[in-house]
C-alpha cells in the first residue's frame, strides 16, 4: 500500500486496468538516484464499462528514496523579542536497512543562520510497536507504545552563521524485533525511527528530522534494498515543550 488516495484508471488499451495510487512525500531526492523497474502482479479479471473484460494488476513501485538516504528539516526561529533566523538540520546515510548488532553510521549537517550559538544536538533510536485488537463487542481497538532503545548527545558549539558537520555512530542491540508493517501482522507491527533533534532553549522550540530504519533478518544487498514497502521519509520541524 502506498497511498491512501487509491483509483482505477483505464489504460490506452480497454483490456487493461492499472490501479493508480498517490505517494504523498517529504525529503529530497539524493543526488545521482535513478528509479528502479516496477514489478507487476496479475489479481484478477473484471468486465468494463464498455463491455469488455479487463484484467486488474497490482503495481509495485519502488521507494523514491534509494540509497544514499537524504533528509532534511529546516525552520525559522525567533530569538531576543524581534530577531529572526533559520536552522538547517540534514542527516545522510549510505542505507537505512540492519541486522541487530549492527552499526548504525550517519553524517549530519546543521546550519546555523541566527545570532545564537547551538550548543547540543541529540540522536535517538525509537522502537514503536503497534498492537491491534477486538473488544467484546467486536470493536477494533489499536495501540502504539514507543520506546527509546539508543540516545546519542553531541557537544557541538555551532557558532552563529555557522555550519558543522557530525558523523555518528549508534550500535543497534543485539537482540531486535523485525520491522514489520500493519499488513504483514493481524496482531502486532514494529518499526524504527531515527531522530535528530537540535534543542534552542533561547527560542523555546526545536528543530527535528526523521529517518525510518528497517531492521531485518540477514544483511541485504545495499544497492538492491529499497525502503520499507510504505514508509515514507517523514520530516517534522519542529515540536512544543
Amino acid at each position: 500500500k502506498l497511498g491512501d488516495d487509491s483509483r482505477l484508471s483505464a489504460a490506452k488499451s480497454p483490456r487493461l486496468w492499472v490501479q493508480s495510487t498517490s505517494v504523498p512525500l517529504t525529503g529530497r531526492v539524493p543526488r545521482g538516484w535513478r528509479p528502479e523497474a516496477p514489478s507487476w502482479r496479475h489479481v484478477g479479471q473484471a468486465s468494463g464499462r464498455d463491455g469488455h473484460d479487463a484484467s486488474l494488476w497490482c503495481i509495485t513501485l519502488p521507494h523514491l528514496f534509494q540509497n544514499p538516504l537524504f533528509v532534511e528539516a529546516k525552520k525559522k526561529v525567533s530569538y531576543n523579542c524581534c530577531s529572526q533566523g533559520t536552522i538547517c538540520l540534514q542527516i545522510q546515510m549510505q542505507k537505512n536497512s540492519f541486522t541487530p548488532g549492527e552499526r548504525v553510521i550517519f553524517t549530519t549537517e546543521v546550519s546555523n543562520q541566527t545570532g545564537k550559538c547551538i550548543k547540543t544536538v541529540v540522536f535517538a533510536l525509537y522502537a514503536h510497536v503497534q498492537y491491534r485488537g477486538f473488544t467484546p463487542k467486536a470493536e477494533q481497538r489499536s495501540r502504539v507504545d514507543s520506546s527509546t532503545l539508543l540516545r546519542q548527545e553531541a557537544n557541538t558549539q555551532i557558532a552563529p552563521f555557522n555550519t558543522a558537520k557530525i558523523v555518528s555512530t549508534l550500535g543497534l542491540p543485539p537482540v531486535l524485533s523485525v520491522s514489520s508493517d500493519v499488513a504483514d501482522s493481524e496482531i502486532m507491527s514494529t518499526q524504527y525511527e531515527l531522530v535528530g533533534t537540535v534543542h534552542l532553549p533561547w527560542s523555546l522550540t526545536c528543530v527535528k528530522a526523521k529517518v525510518p530504519i528497517v531492521i531485518t533478518r540477514t544483511a541485504l544487498d545495499s544497492d538492491s534494498c529499497p525502503l520499507q514497502e510504505g514508509a515514507g521519509v517523514p520530516v517534522r520541524e519542529d515540536c512544543q515543550h
